[in-house]
């Protein structure tokens, strides 16, 4: 559950204008925080999410969460094989794995750009008729 500020400064529907409220409590599904106006002396009911909105407090904090990273092997290059970015791939000449950054035409011929872990970026074609 959110803490809340025990005195704020809100606006009141009875007074037409801001006044010093204290904070009372919270509803049975904690969706409204209630606070009792200086002015007035009335009980206001104001919404969790309005009041992160307007900054009287800070919005909730982002819990960190492990996710498994699940290791695909690199697909084997071949000029007739297609590519799209994204995936790893092993060039047997250069004997290296790089992963594919970008994938276009060139000369009417399909081509991907590579990083590679050692070689560094090259470009190669791919999705040529295969012989």
């Amino acid at each position: 559950m959110r803490k809340f500020p025990k005195v704020v400064e809100l606006y009141c529907h009875e007074r037409t204008s801001k006044q010093q409220m204290t904070r009372k409590g919270y509803s049975d599904d904690h969706a409204m925080v209630l606070f009792q106006c200086h002015g007035c002396g009335l009980i206001h009911a104001f919404p969790v999410a309005t009041m992160i909105c307007d900054g009287i407090v800070p919005p909730p904090k982002i819990k960190k969460t492990e996710v498994a990273i699940v290791a695909v092997a690199p697909l084997e290059y071949s000029p007739s094989d297609v590519y799209q970015v994204g995936q790893s791939i092993h060039h047997a000449a250069f004997d290296d794995i790089g992963k594919i950054i970008s994938e276009n035409t060139l000369h009417g011929h399909g081509k991907i750009v590579v990083a590679f872990e050692k070689s560094g970026k090259k470009i190669l074609i791919h999705g040529l008729p295969r012989r």
